[in-house]
């Protein structure tokens, strides 16, 4: 017991020599009270208070910079979400969309597993029908995929269940033409 109140006061003596260290005594007998003022909201309260007291004054506010620009998600446009035209099945959302292989005719995207067109491409992938021409709208460019069928499909389980589909097509042909074209302001 008696080691702790040892301690006790160690602390007590380093925590009073560091308050008197970070809280000089300042004489601020010539100064003008305003200044006073604002280096006691200062001390106390920090940056924040002295630009508070300082917003209220009309000179400084006509002469302030401007906001900073804020640059994050909050600025941005939400993005147009990829999606996947096939003819006589319809338009499906996309999770993900692989780029080709040099020197491959393949695409694997992915879906989301609850998709109402799940059944139809489960369908063709078994029959081995082809899907025809598949266009895929990235927003700002779309592919064209021509004499595409299923090469893969593969259904994932879980709490959000995914189906990626290996896309094996003849020719793929891109239009950079659609949506925003890059530097074209709204």
């Amino acid at each position: 017991m008696g080691r702790r109140r040892a301690f006790a006061t160690d602390r007590e003596e380093v925590v009073g020599r560091r308050a008197r260290l970070v809280e000089p005594e300042v004489s601020l007998d010539g100064a003008n009270p305003l200044h006073g003022e604002l280096l006691r909201l200062q001390r106390g309260g920090g940056n924040g208070a002295v630009a508070g007291v300082l917003a209220r004054d009309e000179t400084v506010a006509e002469n302030a910079p401007p906001p900073p620009r804020k640059y994050g998600p909050e600025e941005l446009k939400p993005a147009k979400p990829k999606t996947m035209k096939i003819e006589g099945v319809g338009e499906i959302p996309l999770l993900s969309v692989s780029t080709p292989a040099k020197d491959s005719y393949e695409v694997t995207v992915i879906i989301d597993g609850n998709s109402p067109f799940v059944a139809e491409l489960q369908r063709r992938a078994g029959a081995g029908a082809g899907l025809g021409k598949v266009v895929i709208d990235f927003g700002y460019m779309t592919w064209t995929l021509d004499s595409t069928y299923i090469g893969s499909f593969e259904l994932s389980s879980g709490t959000e269940p995914t189906v990626s589909l290996k896309l094996n097509y003849q020719s793929l042909s891109l239009d950079t033409t659609v949506g925003q074209k890059p530097g074209q302001v709204d």
